[in-house]
């Protein structure tokens, strides 16, 4: 069974420092997600992807985003070999989030005023994993009801909400650039 993708460390003092900031934006939503929920979901999204996703996905990244190291979906990796050259408009890839990110941003912002430095950072070291899939397999998650599902927190299988969706994880695999 393939792992999730994961972002890597920086470095202590980086990675506390970017947590820092994360954390800033989260605790700065807390007391307006009651009124303003899907803005609040917005910021805390774009803080989360710039502050820590982004710089800590492992290089190399395909088309500045999805790291080759990360499992990719049979479907993806059948897209990448037709064509290794992004067509325009991209190739319809997702970095999906297999903890669904809403659900993560909702629970941060919730815990955000106890939550510690080093707290937030094994959380998102524990729970921040990837996987990237095309916009149908998405589709297959929305439609089997998984898209956003807040599956039991702990679950010791990543996978559940793509065997829900009858997605195969065992296909997974990372992606050969050469």
């Amino acid at each position: 069974m393939p792992e999730p993708g994961r972002p890597i460390s920086l470095g202590a003092h980086e990675d506390r420092m970017d947590a820092e900031g994360l954390l800033a934006v989260l605790r700065g939503c807390h007391p307006i997600r009651k009124r303003r929920h899907a803005g609040t979901t917005h910021v805390a999204r774009q803080g989360l992807w710039s502050f820590w996703e982004l710089p800590r996905l492992p290089r190399p990244l395909v088309q500045g985003k999805y790291p080759v190291t990360y499992p990719w979906s049979v479907a993806v990796r059948a897209a990448y070999k037709a064509n290794p050259k992004a067509p325009k408009g991209g190739r319809g890839l997702i970095l999906e989030h297999v903890r669904p990110r809403n659900i993560l941003i909702g629970d941060m912002i919730e815990r955000s005023d106890q939550l510690k430095v080093g707290e937030l950072i094994g959380y998102l070291s524990r729970f921040l994993v990837g996987a990237v899939i095309t916009k149908e397999e998405d589709l297959e998650l929305t439609n089997a009801g998984v898209g956003n599902a807040p599956l039991d927190f702990d679950d010791l299988d990543p996978w559940a909400r793509y065997r829900t969706a009858g997605i195969d994880p065992e296909k997974f695999h990372t992606v050969d650039l050469g």
